[in-house]
């Protein structure tokens, strides 16, 4: 029970507990593009924060990332799957890159 009132606080303080990436989540470049593409569109879509999900829970398992001026991202793993996207903002995929530092040096970056 006295799990509760600290799970109760954490959620008021906006904390997601031990695991979350909401901070990266929050980034935006504010460049003000708008996206060019749908989800519909992208055959292997997922959303923008499962997307940075995999790249900073599981950054070793990611070869590639790339982004369009449609806000268009697609995240090649290792595996050679592909994983699409749409950033909120242009560059706000290499912002997330950056603040995840040294896990994320060894993924290649591609721009259009």
């Amino acid at each position: 029970m006295k799990a509760l009132p600290i799970l109760l606080m954490s959620f008021l303080l906006g904390c997601a507990g031990p695991g979350s990436n909401s901070d990266y989540y929050r980034l935006n470049s504010k460049a003000g593009w708008e996206p060019g593409v749908t989800p519909d569109q992208l055959p292997h879509y997922v959303t923008w924060n499962q997307a940075v999900d995999t790249l900073i829970e599981n950054p070793d398992s990611v070869d590639l990332v790339a982004q369009g001026h449609s806000l268009q991202v697609n995240i090649i793993l290792k595996d050679k799957t592909l994983i699409q996207t749409i950033e909120p903002d242009i560059d706000t995929i290499f912002m997330v890159i950056r603040k995840c530092g040294l896990p994320c040096e060894h993924i290649g970056l591609v721009t259009e």
